[in-house]
């Protein structure tokens, strides 16, 4: 039970089951995608986070997916 609640979160669940939308059959990213630009020590910083990347992206920006499912940064280049 819930506190200030008169049901529990297992019998609102049953009693909404049929107000739900069946999930999507196509995969979806729930990552944010950044963009940072590579600096001249061939780093990227990510929410104050420093990532090493291959120095010949000096200068350009790559993409990167962050997720709460990750612990490392995945980095994808351009």
């Amino acid at each position: 039970m819930l506190a200030g609640r008169l049901t529990s979160v297992g019998f609102n669940f049953v009693s909404e089951t049929d107000l739900l939308l069946p999930l999507p059959f196509e995969e979806f990213e729930c990552g944010i995608t950044l963009t940072p630009k590579v600096d001249r020590s061939s780093r990227i910083t990510v929410r104050q986070c420093h990532y090493s990347v291959p120095a010949r992206f000096i200068g350009e920006n790559v993409r990167v997916l962050l997720s709460a499912y990750t612990r490392i940064c995945p980095v994808v280049y351009r």
